[in-house]
């Protein structure tokens, strides 16, 4: 068996040290749970954003940013909620400009969803081919299995607010705002 710091990425071993959110009783509970890899993880990623981040979709049980963030590992509760992750992350949501993350099933995962694997096999025959995946809507899957809206990622940027609701902004007519607006504008 393999030591958990152990993991086998893109065909070649490699042992790599792990910042870990667990104890001793959530990693022997996480050994039948469904892994997650998560690909071009930012190097701002922590555990903590990992956690906010995919628990959107989930209960987490666990997450492990590898040293030098090159990945990360998140284990959920279900299958359910990994395919929901999955869905929805999955080329979908950058941690850096331009460079979308990479969220399957890991190798060492004790557990693999239908759609996951199919999700990893697009994923893998469209790097052999050298274009890019089609997706795989996860609602589209299981026609037979009801599921959720899948809600967008959650961000930690907030949209810019509009130059009228600033405080100091110019109004029309010359008056100068305090922040809040009483009104509609001439």
């Amino acid at each position: 068996m393999q030591s958990p710091n152990h993991f086998t990425v893109g065909g070649s071993d490699s042992t790599t040290s792990f910042h870990d959110s667990s104890d001793a009783a959530a990693s022997k509970s996480s050994t039948t749970s469904p892994v997650l890899f998560v690909g071009n993880v930012s190097v701002q990623a922590d555990v903590p954003y990992l956690q906010r981040l995919f628990s959107a979709y989930g209960h987490v049980r666990d997450a492990r940013v590898a040293d030098g963030n090159q990945y990360a590992l998140v284990t959920f509760q279900s299958l359910d909620d990994a395919d929901c992750a999955i869905a929805a992350l999955h080329l979908r949501y950058c941690m850096s400009p331009r460079v979308p993350i990479v969220v399957l099933y890991s190798n060492e995962s004790p557990k693999v969803s239908e759609y996951g694997a199919l999700v990893s096999a697009e994923y893998r025959q469209a790097a052999e081919d050298n274009r890019p995946p089609q997706p795989i809507l996860l609602a589209r899957f299981d026609a037979n299995f009801p599921r959720g809206v899948v809600e967008l990622p959650p961000s930690d940027i907030a949209p810019p607010m509009p130059m009228a609701f600033r405080s100091g902004a110019m109004l029309p007519g010359g008056a100068v705002t305090n922040g809040f607006t009483t009104g509609l504008f001439p």
